[in-house]
């Protein structure tokens, strides 16, 4: 099965830091650790599409992005009574392109659209915040241009575009 989605790539200097911060944790959180390789904010989960990959290439080739993105803070979805996912947080409003995504691509928009860069799928079931020390400290900025299409399966990561 096809787990396509966008996202906008994050420069190496930034994953780099991250990753270190996110290593100082691996004692205290219990989860499984994205790898510094595949630290992306995440625009748009696609999954299974009619359209083909080409398809949906040129869809993003002709949207025009250029803008400055500001990440920090850190999350967790769907909530802190049940964590699943430990996120940074993205500052820059990015919803204008989430929209038209997903009307050019004929995909439903969520109700609760939230960018982010996903660090750990937690095995656990309580999460202190306040204990992420550095990392819930993290500020980056960073100048996008472009979006790209990824194929993952949780272990396999492709990209595409």
């Amino acid at each position: 099965m096809r787990r396509l989605f966008l996202a906008i790539e994050i420069p190496k200097y930034i994953r780099s830091e991250i990753a270190f911060l996110s290593s100082k944790l691996k004692d205290s959180v219990k989860g499984n650790f994205v790898d510094l390789d595949k630290l992306h904010v995440t625009v748009l989960f696609i999954g299974e599409s009619k359209l083909s990959t080409d398809q949906i290439i040129n869809i993003i080739k002709e949207l025009r992005v250029n803008i400055k993105v500001n990440v920090g803070g850190v999350g967790v979805f769907p909530d802190i009574n049940k964590p699943k996912v430990l996120f940074i947080d993205v500052k820059t409003d990015i919803h204008e392109i989430y929209m038209d995504l997903c009307e050019k691509l004929n995909i439903t928009p969520e109700k609760q659209f939230h960018p982010h860069v996903t660090i750990c799928r937690l095995k656990q079931e309580n999460l202190d915040l306040h204990k992420l020390g550095e990392l819930s400290k993290f500020y980056a900025s960073f100048d996008a241009d472009k979006l790209s299409l990824f194929d993952s399966d949780f272990r396999n990561y492709h990209k595409l575009y």
